[in-house]
Order: C-alpha cells, then structure tokens, then sequence
C-alpha cells in the first residue's frame, strides 16, 4: 500500500516504524503494535517480504509459504478501524539498510523505530540514523515456536483472519441419503466447531423442490450461496462442509448432460478452499422424504460410482468410508477428521 507524496499529511505528527515478516501474524503482535501505536501519531506497519528469508524461517516445518499481500490483509483487516495505523508491505534485499532507507522515504518521515531483537535494531539505526529505538517486550509464545509446534497447538494465540486462513476444510461428500449431512453434523457437535450445511437444499426448498423445475442457472446459484456461506463460517480448526461444488457439478452432468464450464472453473480453483474429502458410500437405507431419487440399491451404488469418478476427474483424493454399521461409520469419519488436524 502506498500513501501518495503528501508530506503535510504528517507534518507536525510524531511518527513511527514497527516491521515484522508475520510468520504467522499473531495476538502478541497485536499487542506490541496497540502499544507502539500509543506512543506516536501515526504508525506505519511494515510487513516484511525476503523470499529467501522466508524460506529459513518455514524449512523444518509444515508451514507453506505466505504471501506478503496477505499478510498485509490480515494486519489491514484487524485495524480497518485505527486509522493512525497504516499498514504497507516493505521489500528487503539484501542490503537491509538501502531497503529500511527507502522504507523511511516510504514513509516521509521516522521519529521512533519500534524492534523487538538487537539485530533488527542495530540494522534500523544504520539506516534510519537519528531515531529514536523502543524496544518492545518479547512474545509468547513467538512466531517461531508456532510455526514449529504448529498453529493447532496455538490456535488461541491467532487472530480470527489467521484462524480462517488455517482452518482445514473438511467436505463430506456421497449420492443422496448416504448419511453425509448427519456425519458432517455429528462430527462438527463433536469437535466442538462448526459444520456448513449444503445450500443446495435450502436453495430448492425455496422453489418448492427440484425435480422437473431445474435449470442451468441453478448450479451457479447454489455454488454462489455455498461460497457465500464458506466464507462466512468460522471453525474451530476444522470446518465440516456438507457437500462441495463437484457434487454440484454432478447434478448439473446428470441433469443437462454436459458440465457447466462456471463451474469447472470454480472447482478447478478450488474455490471453496477444501482441504480433504471424505466420501461415504450409499450402505444406509433410503432417507425417502419425498424430494430424493427413489432409487434401489443397485441403482444407488451405480450413481455413487459415477459420482467418484467425477471426483476423480477434477484430481480429488477421496477417503471413501464405506462401513455399513452407523456407530462404525462415525468412528472411521471422526478418526480420520482427527487425523487431518
């Protein structure tokens, strides 16, 4: 993010520098940054980008690499509302003091730079000569005991958008009354967190129901309002989603004959973010509540097939349950979400 040249803008305000690569971004740098920013004006946090750096500070562990634009994001988003704290990304070669110089230039003008180990301050008063240094209590737990023992070990010590971005995303998926919507409940009642129900449901309840009334349009609808209710949700490490779009995409195949390249484009962005899918094959009884194919179980196995195959045309990895006995499916998809954890 750039402010523009206009220097009145901070003419006569003490203004300050708190830099950090956020790896990940955390609540004890919330806390460090409501302090820094109660000692000047106007704040400037600079978010860090070295890929070199960055590729150190994740080898060893499971962390993937994050990018600066959204590490700007979740700063941006956490103080949407403070508008004395300006948050920007800061690109660091390998010259650190020609990159916090223009840094400062970035910024017009630096009265105190905020740090929070000697080795940043040391580089800071290199570059940034006639500042004056605060340095700010340490973390804990810091960035890097997260990253090693893992952020479901912290999870407590994230941000909500933090929390969103780390949440697994679990799709449970199947034919028609193969039990995926009371597994995705039950399993999200035990974990504690939440379940996503399928919107195509509501969706054609609200029509009235579904058979003989579909039209093309439909799909993009419902994968609207599932998208829509995704990114709504908020879990508690795992998020339990009650069917995907590839479902979607399968009910289109089976109604028009051809896929919905919408669609295609969607899933093959993975769109909803989903993590792993659990699939569970059609071993119940029909639920038959007026608004299910009335299929027999031939016929229900034989969709179920097509189904998968679907799933394995777009490259999904499907962890197919396929118990029979209702306690024993429950135990396998309640083991098996642990696992992803």
């Amino acid at each position: 993010m750039d402010f523009g040249p206009d220097v009145s803008t901070y003419e006569g305000k003490r203004v300050g520098l708190f830099g950090d690569y956020f790896y990940p971004l955390h609540r004890g740098h919330l806390t460090q940054i409501d302090e820094a920013a109660t000692r000047v004006d106007v704040l400037f946090v600079a978010v860090f980008a070295n890929d070199p750096h960055e590729q150190s500070l994740i080898a060893g562990t499971e962390f993937a690499q994050l990018s600066p634009r959204l590490r700007e994001r979740w700063l941006s988003e956490l103080f949407a509302a403070r508008p004395n704290i300006r948050v920007l990304t800061a690109p660091v070669g390998s010259d650190h003091t020609a990159s916090f110089h223009e840094l400062a230039l970035r910024c017009h003008h630096i009265d105190e730079v905020f740090v929070q180990d000697d080795e940043t301050a040391a580089e800071m008063e290199t570059a940034l000569p006639g500042t004056a240094r605060v340095t700010l209590p340490p973390n804990t737990p810091d960035a890097a005991t997260i990253r090693r023992e893992g952020t479901s070990a912290h999870w407590e010590a994230l941000p909500r958008p933090v929390q969103l971005h780390y949440t697994k995303r679990v799709a449970f998926c199947g034919w028609e009354s193969s039990g995926k919507s009371f597994t995705a409940e039950h399993i999200a009642r035990v974990l504690a967190t939440t379940c996503v129900p399928e919107y195509g449901r509501e969706y054609y309840e609200q029509l009235g129901g579904y058979e003989d009334i579909a039209e093309s349009q439909d799909a993009l609808n419902t994968a609207s309002g599932q998208l829509h209710s995704l990114e709504r949700a908020v879990g508690n490490r795992i998020l339990c989603v009650d069917t995907d779009l590839i479902y979607t995409q399968f009910y289109h195949l089976k109604d028009f004959g051809w896929m919905h390249p919408a669609l295609d484009a969607l899933v093959r962005a993975n769109a909803e973010k989903i993590d792993e899918w659990i699939f569970l094959e059609p071993r119940n009884p029909l639920a038959d509540d007026g608004s299910r194919f009335r299929y027999n179980d031939d016929e229900r196995q034989s969709t179920s097939n097509s189904l998968q195959e679907v799933y394995r045309h777009y490259g999904v990895n499907l962890h197919v349950v396929d118990e029979a006995d209702d306690a024993k499916r429950l135990q396998v998809c309640e083991e098996l979400v642990r696992s992803f954890m």
